[in-house]
């Protein structure tokens, strides 16, 4: 963090003192008038136009305290300050519960305060600073959710509302004054910006498809309220909220795009870890619309500012609380996102997101190399990958909070797309290591990313290995390449600690796979959903069995059918060193499935794919080293041929006011040391 926002924070808690004390502070003005809380004078007058013809959303007793500070409405003021002298939290939660949804959720209750100052008297305002600030006091004192866990939903629900308490209460009460300290100071510089700028850096969150947009949405109120009330921009603090923002873009689907057992098609997000919502297909909801919304107004002089305003107008999402109150009349150009790159990279969690154009048609992919942290909601899905084409889902995980699939549930490595080891998938908990990411290069024909997710995998520290360690595996290294617009090559490098282990490559379908066998190229798996298909093939090794698993035969009461899909298990076993090569496709309901032929030699495995108008080929190399192999492309048209070696390096990615940047090209190297070829996973 540099100096100058270190001295900004801290004086503000110095100046809150010294306004306590009865001193006059110069460098530092909360608004006396009221209301000040997201109100600014010139905001309320523009706002009281929208209340006739757009009625505010959300809580009803919030819209009632905003209707009443917008309008005079004495019967609204009435009825909020009635809801807001009965918030509370009880003694036995404050004191004895790990967290508090009660309070976490009552986002509007100190903006409440602000909002209804003049229609409570004098003694409803003791009773309600007293009671409201001890409970603040008592939530930030607990370990769940405290400075520690800053990509906890409880974590930034605590610090928008001790924030927001500090302002509406700013020279009130000592308890304001402990209340703006732990926000700004032991939260927001000392946990949040560090969060930021390493395990959230790139704009992902790690609690989840379904948690996240809550923790972006409740810092967006806290920087309006600190905004309205003291001119302070803290969203200038930081480039998080622009990568949130092109996160969002890419991890969105390209159109309205179908969800299993709903006839409406809706736009969506790929889910990850803990997502019980939406049968498993995440929608973009008021939460993710007034993040985009705010981000767009505070970036409306930059590229993201308009990029976020035209992902607002393309999705249309519904509109919550703080938008409407920031939709006051100030206008964003929305622009296209054409002249974004098709790749998107989140460094922190290792996230990949790829598409092959920005069509309603395209495909996309996602590549979960690393694990989202910081949260509690995590699921163990590193090295797992998601595809969908033309509004239809190809492959996705089976999504849920501790929804009960057939052998797994929800958070177990069989409900992604991963490698198991004898039925184990990555440690339960106190893993060895992240997993870490050895390659990744963009070109125009592909894209490369290789992960070594060993020490995921391995917790040897554990107090409980038997629960947490996974002892069947001694190496997992996981290759992609993404042909655009439509094959998706999986390579993996697995050593099992014997040979008995079995190895097993797990894929998902949304629809029941159908089997064919080729007589010239083997066996392959077919998805079909709407006018596309999911070809599946394994073409390395030869000697596997296959397992089609329908997950929604499970006994008792079961989720929604939306969260059931059919899971597609290819194991091998009898080598202590095997390779997994896969070739998956998105294609059109007919198309022909790609033609796969088999490349081997001493030192690689590889593969000739051939498809209508182009072939690829691509040799992997069994050891690591600085290059991992080649792929050559040999295509019909303007893009011709193309080859290139496949360098262990990895190709920066950048987020600014001018848009997303991808670093220069890989300069391809093959290793100096021939035997460093030969090294074997695990040696």
């Amino acid at each position: 963090m540099n100096r100058s926002v270190r001295v900004a924070v801290v004086a503000a808690v110095l100046v809150f003192a010294a306004v306590l004390a009865g001193e006059e502070a110069a460098d530092f003005n909360v608004r006396k008038d009221r209301p000040r809380i997201m109100l600014t004078p010139e905001r309320v007058e523009r706002l009281k136009d929208n209340l006739a013809t757009h009625p505010i959303p959300g809580d009803e007793a919030a819209a009632k305290a905003l209707k009443y500070a917008l309008s005079g409405d004495e019967e609204a003021g009435t009825a909020a300050v009635e809801a807001l002298m009965k918030f509370d939290i009880p003694e036995e939660e404050l004191k004895k519960a790990v967290a508090s949804d009660a309070y976490r959720w009552a986002a509007a209750v100190p903006a409440m305060y602000d909002w209804c100052y003049g229609k409570l008297t004098e003694e409803q305002r003791k009773q309600f600073l007293e009671r409201y600030g001890r409970i603040v006091e008592a939530m930030n004192g607990k370990s769940w959710g405290g400075p520690s866990m800053p990509g906890s939903n409880y974590y930034f629900g605590y610090m928008r509302n001790s924030g927001i308490f500090g302002l509406a209460a700013f020279g009130e009460t000592p308890l304001a004054e402990a209340a703006f300290e732990d926000a700004l100071v032991t939260r927001w510089e000392k946990s949040s910006l560090p969060y930021y700028e390493g395990a959230a850096k790139g704009g992902v969150i790690g609690e989840g498809s379904q948690y996240d947009r809550y923790n972006a949405q409740y810092v967006l109120w806290l920087a309006e309220a600190l905004r309205t009330a003291t001119g302070r921009d803290i969203l200038k603090e930081t480039n998080w909220f622009r990568e949130f923002a092109y996160q969002t873009i890419y991890s969105t689907t390209p159109t309205l795009t179908h969800a299993k057992g709903l006839d409406d098609a809706y736009f969506q997000r790929f889910p990850f870890g803990d997502c019980e919502k939406w049968d498993g297909h995440p929608d973009v909801d008021e939460y993710i619309a007034d993040a985009m919304r705010a981000i767009a107004l505070e970036y409306a002089d930059e590229k993201v500012g308009a990029h976020a305003q035209q992902y607002l107008d393309e999705v249309e999402p519904p509109q919550g609380l703080l938008g409407w109150i920031i939709n006051d009349g100030r206008m964003v150009e929305a622009e296209p996102f054409t002249d974004l790159s098709l790749d998107y990279y989140a460094p922190g969690a290792a996230y990949l997101y790829m598409r092959s154009d920005w069509e309603e048609s395209a495909t996309e992919v996602m590549l979960q190399l690393g694990t989202a942290k910081g949260g509690s909601h995590y699921h163990l899905d590193a090295g797992s990958f998601q595809m969908l084409r033309a509004a239809r889902w190809m492959t996705k995980e089976s999504t849920g909070y501790g929804t009960q699939f057939a052998g797994c549930n929800a958070r177990d490595a069989l409900a992604h797309n991963t490698v198991v080891f004898n039925g184990r998938g990555q440690a339960n908990a106190y893993p060895d290591g992240d997993p870490e990411v050895l390659a990744l290069q963009v070109t125009r024909d592909y894209v490369h990313a290789v992960v070594d997710l060993t020490k995921a995998y391995r917790a040897g520290k554990s107090p409980h290995k038997d629960r947490d360690d996974n002892p069947y595996c001694a190496r997992a290294v996981r290759e992609f390449i993404y042909l655009k617009p439509d094959v998706l090559v999986v390579f993996d490098r697995l050593l099992s600690t014997s040979p008995d282990v079995e190895k097993t490559f797990v894929m998902h379908f949304p629809v029941e796979p159908k089997y064919q066998k080729l007589e010239t190229f083997g066996d392959i798996y077919t998805g079909e959903n709407g006018g596309s298909q999911c070809v599946f093939q394994m073409v390395y090794p030869k000697d596997v069995k296959y397992k089609v698993v329908d997950e929604g035969k499970v006994e008792g009461k079961k989720a929604a059918d939306g969260f059931y899909q059919w899971r597609l298990e290819t194991t091998h076993k009898g080598t202590q060193e095997t390779y997994f090569l896969a070739v998956i496709a998105a294609l059109e309901r007919f198309d022909l499935e790609p033609r796969c032929e088999l490349k081997e030699t001493e030192e690689t495995i590889g593969a000739k794919v051939s498809q209508p108008g182009r072939s690829f080929e691509v040799h992997f190399r069994k050891g690591l080293g600085e290059s991992l192999g080649t792929m050559a492309v040999d295509a019909a048209g303007a893009y011709g041929h193309s080859d290139g070696k496949l360098p262990a390096r990895i190709q920066e990615i950048s987020v600014d006011k001018d848009g997303v940047h991808w670093g220069p090209p890989l300069e391809p190297l093959f290793p100096t040391d021939p035997a460093t070829l030969r090294k074997k996973p695990g040696a």
